[in-house]
């Protein structure tokens, strides 16, 4: 894939071996671990400069989170930046979640192990993006206007709104 640089060195892990098959279909070139940081280390010495945990903490039983984090501190080099979201309280909890956050929860979590540079919520669903939604995707019909959908998705997005009342998810970028 050319969007990959053979100056970097892409790392990818998840716990579900299903998953790591599903991501080496569409990028081979990339390292994929099926590893639990939860009850296992890496051997790997390789340390990197940046992660991303994207929807990935709330799928971690919260014993044993501080755990995981300290697994993922290990692999990152000092000063190393990690990119994280997870879905906010204001979310109905799901089958596959054992938590969501608000900001202070998060950062309850993540303090002991990394400091945190930005913390904002995002995907704030104002009354216009419900109503768009209601019309162009429901049980009846799906309609993609891509200048409509970038402009709702760039809302969702819009960093000016930084309390939690309206939010669905958490953004925190954080450093070793």
């Amino acid at each position: 894939m050319s969007a990959l640089s053979h100056d970097f060195d892409f790392c990818g892990l998840d716990y579900d071996e299903a998953a790591i098959r599903w991501a080496k279909i569409f990028m081979p070139e990339v390292n994929f671990m099926a590893v639990d940081l939860t009850s296992q280390s890496l051997s790997d010495e390789t340390r990197y400069d940046s992660a991303t945990l994207i929807e990935v903490l709330e799928h971690i039983e919260p014993q044993k989170v501080a755990v995981f984090l300290t697994a993922i501190k290990e692999l990152l080099a000092p000063g190393a930046k990690l990119y994280c979201t997870v879905p906010h309280k204001n979310k109905p909890l799901i089958a596959k979640h054992y938590q969501h956050f608000t900001m202070q929860t998060l950062q309850d979590v993540l303090e002991p192990h990394f400091e945190i540079r930005d913390m904002f919520g995002f995907e704030i669903k104002t009354q216009l993006w419900k109503c768009y939604q209601k019309f162009t995707n429901n049980k009846f019909i799906h309609i993609e206007v891509p200048i409509l959908s970038n402009l709702s998705f760039t809302s969702m997005l819009n960093k000016t709104e930084h309390h939690e009342k309206r939010c669905g998810r958490l953004f925190v970028e954080l450093v070793t």
